[in-house]
């Protein structure tokens, strides 16, 4: 269940980021940042590396696409928003591991 909340959460940060792209959306940071924060929550732990490493490519990357004539600010705009959602994703995700990692060596079952 926690697994389709979290997808429609992405799917709907996706959409904002690219409408945010062409019109003005109040509270836009936050719906995003909201979408990825709950898309965070169910990543395994073996996708984790590739949503920070997409999170990054996404924030640094969307910069270059600035130079493409008529279509580069809108482009930029959108992968920079996704980046945003993938951000807030991957702290959670972050947030996620070190909380399960700090209660395993707290809580050793005993021998």
């Amino acid at each position: 269940m926690l697994s389709k909340v979290s997808a429609i959460a992405v799917l709907i940060g996706l959409v904002v980021a690219i409408v945010a792209a062409f019109a003005n959306i109040p509270y836009a940071a936050i719906i995003l940042t909201v979408a990825g924060a709950v898309g965070g929550l169910s990543v395994d732990a073996d996708m984790r590396p590739r949503l920070i490493a997409s999170a990054v490519l996404l924030t640094v990357g969307a910069k270059s696409l600035d130079a493409i004539p008529a279509a580069g600010s809108y482009l930029t705009s959108i992968f920079t928003n996704f980046g945003s959602v993938l951000t807030a994703g991957a702290l959670v995700a972050v947030a996620i591991s070190l909380f399960n990692l700090t209660k395993n060596q707290l809580v050793k079952p005993a021998a």
